[in-house]
């Protein structure tokens, strides 16, 4: 990476005395062979022979963008779905907005830190959207719980005393402000000290990997705090508190 960027990756063989052979992928863009057996020249101290050069189409890859695109539309179609089977169609509707909160700004770190969509960025993405979804889907069963709470305890006597008691009196302020967003950091400080790690000891395309993930907890977090934990457990428990 030293000599060639962070985003080529390498895959060697060899021991303590030396390097036996190497395949090394580039991403678009990357100079020609001549250039390139230079650089490694300079990089080794020896003038290595290419075994091959195998160049992939710009229409391949294209095409197999399109085609990850269109399966990861299915997906979210698919997640709406059933958040609108198991919750309503609002409740759908909050999940898939905030989903696609997380993505597009993820989107955007990607852009700003120059990272290609490869194999290695879908894979992360894919991350991305499990959490955001795993995250939302965790506070909306929370909210149906108080909800069913409250109905159950319609025409009782409530003690402002008793923690659950209280809870049910003052709805999803309390729960918003003091329960949710602390479940939340725990939840993203847990995923996010491995990939700080990745990010700096392993570096390489696994640097790539790393960031997307970060960007995404950090703003499926946030997502989660403002949007899906905004809705109040009333009628369908999908009405806004403000």
């Amino acid at each position: 990476p030293r000599h060639f960027g962070r985003r080529a990756e390498t895959l060697t063989e060899g021991d303590d005395e030396g390097i036996r052979w190497a395949l090394i992928k580039f991403p678009p863009g990357t100079p020609g062979e001549d250039r390139f057996v230079s650089s490694l020249h300079r990089a080794l101290g020896v003038r290595p022979s290419l075994l091959s050069v195998q160049e992939i189409s710009r229409s391949l890859v294209t095409q197999t963008r399109l085609k990850v695109g269109f399966e990861t539309f299915l997906g979210l179609l698919a997640l709406l779905v059933i958040s609108i089977v198991i919750y309503n169609l609002t409740a759908g509707g909050i999940v898939f907005v905030a989903l696609l909160h997380d993505f597009v700004l993820c989107l955007g770190a990607m852009a700003l830190l120059r990272i290609h969509l490869d194999l290695a960025a879908v894979a992360a993405l894919s991350v991305v959207i499990g959490y955001s979804v795993n995250d939302s889907i965790v506070i909306l069963h929370k909210l149906k719980q108080l909800k069913l709470k409250r109905e159950a305890a319609r025409g009782k006597e409530l003690d402002p005393l008793n923690d659950e008691d209280r809870e049910i009196l003052s709805g999803l302020p309390a729960e918003n402000m003091h329960r949710l967003p602390a479940r939340i950091m725990i939840t993203s400080m847990t995923t996010t000290l491995p990939m700080v790690v990745m990010a700096l000891l392993v570096g390489g395309i696994f640097w790539d990997y790393a960031m997307i993930i970060l960007a995404g907890v950090f703003f499926g977090s946030l997502s989660s705090i403002y949007l899906v934990g905004r809705i109040k457990p009333l009628t369908g428990y999908v009405q806004y508190s403000s």
